[in-house]
């Protein structure tokens, strides 16, 4: 073989080496970054939360919630290997920006993840659909760690919200959990839960509620509140326009503190 040639096989050899294992152990991938990750972080294509937060459940980050700080919605909740960190932050490339890494169990559709009042209306009130909610409709507060957790803090018109997720996963089964404060309730609280395809039903139990297409069981859907905020007032469950969604109501000792549970 030409000496020259063996020269370049030997070169293209070694450079391909060196960029295998600095796509492996490149330093983006090797940092810790503790209990969650800001950044624009895409769902799908048409589903970006633009100001999302990365938070993993468990200590492998194998089930993961993000959450869209400008809208107040969980944009997603998924099974696999947290995050795919891309973009000029990470890798570089221009024109992209992270995913994340795995299916997603369930979504909400891009918009507000939150209404009020006594009818349920999640319709975008900006005139461009970026950036934060009218401050009247909510606004993001900050987060705060708490354990091996995080807890989200935000408004929901002049109403303070605390929320902190989780998931508890048995016999493969996902069990994902927002467990929410409302200490000074003054109104109806509509929350998305996830988008739901064409057809899903919902049928209501003693204990959960449960969604079918057609005759297959989808998942478990429940509210949860704790024994000292019960009085009666209750809250229910719905599908409408493509979502479920919870609506809480402030009953007469004007607060929630519970968890809503979406099995899949």
């Amino acid at each position: 073989m030409n000496h020259w040639m063996c020269m370049v096989i030997m070169a293209s050899c070694v450079h391909a080496a060196k960029n295998s294992h600095a796509q492996d152990d490149a330093p983006w991938e090797r940092m810790d970054y503790g209990p969650f990750l800001s950044a624009a972080i895409e769902v799908s294509p048409d589903n970006i939360a633009c100001k999302g937060i990365a938070i993993p459940l468990d200590r492998d980050g194998h089930h993961a919630m993000l959450f869209d700080s400008a809208e107040l919605r969980w944009a997603a909740g998924w099974k696999g290997d947290f995050v795919k960190l891309k973009g000029i932050v990470y890798d570089g490339p221009h024109g992209t920006w992270p995913e994340i890494d795995g299916e997603a169990a369930w979504f909400n559709p891009p918009g507000p993840g939150i209404a009020t009042g006594e009818s349920v209306s999640f319709e975008d009130p900006r005139a461009i659909p970026y950036g934060p909610l009218p401050e009247s409709l909510g606004r993001f507060r900050g987060i705060a760690r708490t354990g091996d957790g995080v807890i989200l803090g935000y408004t929901i018109g002049d109403m303070m919200v605390l929320e902190a997720p989780g998931c508890m996963v048995t016999d493969e089964l996902a069990c994902w959990l927002r467990w929410i404060s409302m200490p000074r309730m003054d109104q109806p609280v509509h929350l998305s839960i996830a988008a739901v395809e064409a057809g899903t039903r919902l049928v209501r139990g003693e204990d959960c509620d449960r969604l079918y297409m057609d005759d297959r069981l989808l998942g478990l859907v429940s509210i949860c509140r704790q024994a000292d905020s019960i009085d009666g007032a209750g809250s229910s469950t719905w599908i409408r326009d493509g979502r479920l969604g919870v609506t809480i109501n402030p009953g007469s000792d004007h607060r929630f503190d519970g968890c809503i549970e979406l099995t899949d």
